[in-house]
């Protein structure tokens, strides 16, 4: 006789019987084929090949000998069998146990991202230009709005010149004659003196002649010098015209550049600034695309999270129905079975009845027996016959 040894699973409990074994499967060190519980020991036994096929053999005989009456009433041994001599059903049950579809399927991990990693998906940053690029920039932009006021007060100061020499020209022209002019006075007043002198009779020799030369004379110097005076304050005041328009020009000049300075400087001021407002808006803007990316990345790693989260949570509710109906199943058979082991353990119990109830009159002891004798003798006369 074989005795069921209990084992342990591949998750370590314990397997006390053959009904778990087979929910549980692993490495089974017992044997396969049919095991009987013995409901007064609780031991679950398997007969071994030999003593089953000699029980086979000697079997027949027994039962005759019981039904003769020589020997008395025998029943076998009380057990309850399961296993592969039960119910097809059952090991049918046992043998479709479900199966769990996702024990390969695994929670998906998440990846990770930094800002950096997004921030490196944006592009760099804003490259801002140096001082010297701000500096010609600025200068630039002065020159944009100077240039064109300087060109048109150079322009006026070269107008202001060729002025001027025209001025002089006309000058020097009107007043270049003025040689002419005093032979022209001394020769009228020579004519008017010769004609005077003849109105009176005098002689050309006379003293009185002298006398109306140098008058001519006298007449002609003061004319000379006049109009070298007139000359003089001609130029002169052109000179000041010039000089006053020139250094109007140049106060012109040095005001534009002096705005030239205070314009590169405040252009430079703003160029800076502005090259730092647009670093920042730049900046700002690569960061919330950044955020935008790890928001988008992490919204994409939580609905793969939540997918395989589902897909393991339907795999899981099929496996629970599936070992419900399985369960339910096997829980019937095992309830049909019981039932049925119920009424052979009752039928059983009125064997034993019966057993023990005709006991006394089917296994006599030897004084029982020799009792009965002497009564037969007495009754019938002679000893009974066997």
């Amino acid at each position: 006789m074989t005795t069921w040894q209990p084992y342990k699973d591949k998750d370590g409990q314990m397997i006390y019987d053959p009904v778990a074994a087979s929910l549980a499967g692993g490495n089974d060190p017992n044997p396969g084929g049919r095991w009987s519980l013995d409901v007064k020991s609780g031991a679950w036994t398997q007969p071994n090949p030999q003593a089953t096929a000699l029980r086979s053999a000697t079997t027949p005989a027994t039962t005759a000998t019981n039904r003769s009456g020589g020997g008395g009433f025998g029943i076998g041994a009380s057990s309850v069998n399961i296993g592969n001599g039960g119910s097809n059903d059952f090991a049918k049950l046992l043998a479709n146990r479900p199966v769990h579809s996702g024990t390969n399927l695994r929670v998906y991990q998440p990846q990770s991202m930094n800002y950096q990693d997004a921030l490196g998906q944006v592009g760099g940053s804003y490259q801002m230009r140096d001082e010297g690029q701000l500096k010609d920039t600025a200068q630039l932009l002065a020159a944009l709005e100077i240039d064109p006021l300087k060109e048109a007060v150079e322009r006026q100061e070269q107008k202001q010149d060729l002025r001027y020499h025209n001025m002089m020209k006309q000058v020097d022209q009107s007043f270049a004659g003025k040689d002419q002019v005093a032979r022209d006075l001394a020769n009228r007043l020579s004519k008017q003196q010769a004609q005077e002198l003849a109105s009176r009779g005098a002689s050309m020799r006379s003293g009185l002649a002298e006398y109306h030369t140098a008058k001519v004379n006298e007449a002609v110097a003061q004319q000379l010098t006049h109009l070298e005076v007139n000359k003089q304050a001609a130029v002169e005041n052109l000179m000041s015209e010039h000089g006053l328009a020139m250094e109007q020009i140049d106060g012109a000049l040095m005001s534009l550049e002096q705005q030239r300075g205070k314009l590169s400087s405040a252009n430079f001021e703003k160029l800076s600034s502005r090259e730092q407002e647009i670093y920042l808006q730049q900046e700002n803007a690569r960061s919330q695309i950044a955020m935008h990316i790890m928001d988008q990345f992490m919204r994409g790693e939580q609905t793969k999270l939540q997918a395989s989260l589902a897909e393991l949570e339907s795999a899981d509710k099929r496996y629970a129905t599936d070992i419900q109906a399985w369960l339910g199943g096997l829980d019937a058979s095992l309830r049909s079975s019981g039932m049925a082991l119920d009424a052979k353990l009752k039928n059983r119990a009125l064997e034993l009845d019966y057993l023990q109830a005709m006991l006394p009159y089917t296994n006599l002891t030897v004084k029982d027996e020799a009792l009965l004798d002497i009564d037969w003798t007495r009754l019938m006369g002679e000893t009974p016959r066997r």
